[in-house]
């Protein structure tokens, strides 16, 4: 598969933007994630993961209460329903590895791997390719995860990076016959580390976030005990990470205030959810040791994911929790447009894989709102 990105900044990305939305469906559960695939030949599919926790008097819960489905929608689907469902455990992150595979992180410790297929008809479906365990308990949650190679498309030597509600990170080695195996582990982070990355350029370099505040840079050809640089200038949990596949060097974090975050992983309710939160989207130069930001935003609200569009990485969009989704440029982190359709905390974003058109699907959570929308040059006269 070539490299991706070649892409050269233009200014009519960010010209005066306005959003339509083509589609809004509910989800029966609440969902978290979407993923527009980027294999040729099923660059329409969008995968939306989804977590629910069932009631408890106790504020205590096990795995039993939580439960999940992955939904499979295609771009040319106007119907109330989705192509595809299966039941699957509660989701928390998705990442596709450059082809058909699925890589699945979700509450129950597990990792999984599935397999999207198309049959003589057109139907497609996931079905599974390999699963695994990869934490000691059910109660600890596996919060993201990553793939190495989200710049270059490369199918030999994958990798996938993972973070947990227990502080750690393990780098994950993926065989062409996509057996696993762990090859990197780091205890890094005092509480939930929320977030972790591969740097897209050096892809022996990780970076992660936790609920303590910090943003650390590990070598994952070293022991783990330590890592290579850390960072103290957030001033609430960094919930967010993404290596700039535009620029070498360069990395985005955004950050949200713990409380508000993790009761919507463990309670149904919402009465926990009145904290203040940081609303920063901040972009840090990798070779000064993280010492200070290169530069910051406001975006109006706790950023839980940062996405960068495959063929035009100067564009980003953020998932900002209370305040909806938020495009913005890359090179000087200015707004272009908002959409704000969507009534609950925003958590799930990504771009379709289009030269042509700037496609997105979104999705948040206590409504229970699953959208895909278009951005387009004009203003709202326009649309």
């Amino acid at each position: 598969m070539s490299r991706r990105h070649h892409a050269i900044f233009n200014s009519r990305d960010l010209a005066m933007r306005v959003t339509k939305s083509l589609l809004k469906r509910e989800t029966e559960l609440t969902p978290d994630s979407v993923e527009w695939c980027p294999l040729e030949g099923f660059r329409d599919i969008v995968a939306v993961g989804t977590y629910q926790v069932e009631k408890s008097d106790n504020e205590e819960f096990s795995g039993d209460q939580r439960q999940g489905r992955i939904y499979l929608d295609k771009s040319c689907n106007d119907r109330d329903v989705f192509v595809h469902s299966r039941d699957h455990g509660p989701v928390l992150d998705m990442k596709w590895g450059g082809d058909n595979v699925l890589a699945v992180a979700d509450a129950l410790g597990r990792l999984s791997l599935l397999s999207l297929e198309k049959d003589e008809e057109g139907h497609v479906s996931l079905s599974d390719a390999q699963a695994k365990s990869i934490v000691a308990s059910e109660d600890n949650l596996v919060l993201s995860l990553d793939w190495n190679n989200r710049r270059t498309g490369h199918l030999e030597d994958r990798q996938l990076v993972l973070s947990d509600s227990q502080g750690s990170v393990q780098v994950i080695q993926v065989s062409n016959q996509r057996e696993l195996q762990c090859t990197f582990e780091s205890r890094c982070h005092d509480f939930e580390a929320w977030i972790a990355c591969f740097d897209s350029w050096h892809p022996q370099v990780i970076f992660s976030g936790g609920d303590d505040s910090k943003l650390k840079v590990h070598d994952i050809r070293t022991d783990g005990t330590s890592a290579v640089f850390v960072s103290k200038e957030h001033t609430a949990g960094v919930t967010s990470l993404l290596s700039n596949v535009g620029k070498e060097h360069e990395l985005f974090s955004g950050r949200c205030q713990h409380s508000r975050v993790y009761h919507s992983f463990i309670s149904t309710t919402t009465n926990a959810l009145r904290s203040s939160y940081d609303e920063r989207l901040l972009v840090w130069d990798t070779r000064n040791g993280l010492r200070r930001p290169r530069m910051e935003r406001n975006v109006g609200g706790g950023i839980w994911r940062i996405r960068q569009h495959p063929c035009k990485p100067n564009l980003l969009a953020t998932a900002c929790m209370g305040a909806g989704f938020v495009l913005l440029g890359a090179e000087q982190l200015e707004e272009s447009v908002r959409y704000d359709v969507h009534g609950s905390l925003a958590y799930g974003v990504d771009f379709c894989w289009s030269r042509e058109r700037d496609l997105l699907a979104s999705c948040s959570f206590y409504d229970r709102l699953y959208s895909r929308w278009e951005v387009l040059e004009g203003s709202e006269d326009d649309v």
